[in-house]
C-alpha cells in the first residue's frame, strides 16, 4: 500500500481537532469554577494527558537535571 493513499479515518481525525478545540469555550464558561485559574487549567488538560499516557504507554522525558533557566 502506498504512503500517498490516505487511511479511511484520516479525515475524521482531522475534523476531530477543531471540534474539541471549539468545545473549550463552553466547558470553560459553563463547567469550570471562575475564581480558580490553576484548577481550571488542570481540569482542562488532565483528560487529554491521561489519554496520551494510555495511548503511548510511557511517561514524558524529564526536562530538568543539569539544565537551569536562571
Amino acid at each position: 500500500m502506498s504512503s500517498a493513499v490516505s487511511r479511511w479515518y484520516d479525515p475524521w481525525l482531522t475534523a476531530l481537532a477543531p471540534l474539541i478545540w471549539g468545545s473549550t469555550y463552553v466547558v470553560t464558561t459553563e463547567f469550570l469554577p471562575p475564581d480558580v485559574p490553576l484548577l481550571s487549567a488542570a481540569l482542562r488538560t488532565l483528560p487529554v494527558g491521561l489519554l496520551m499516557l494510555l495511548w503511548l504507554r510511557q511517561l514524558p522525558a524529564g526536562g530538568g537535571g543539569e539544565k537551569s533557566f536562571c
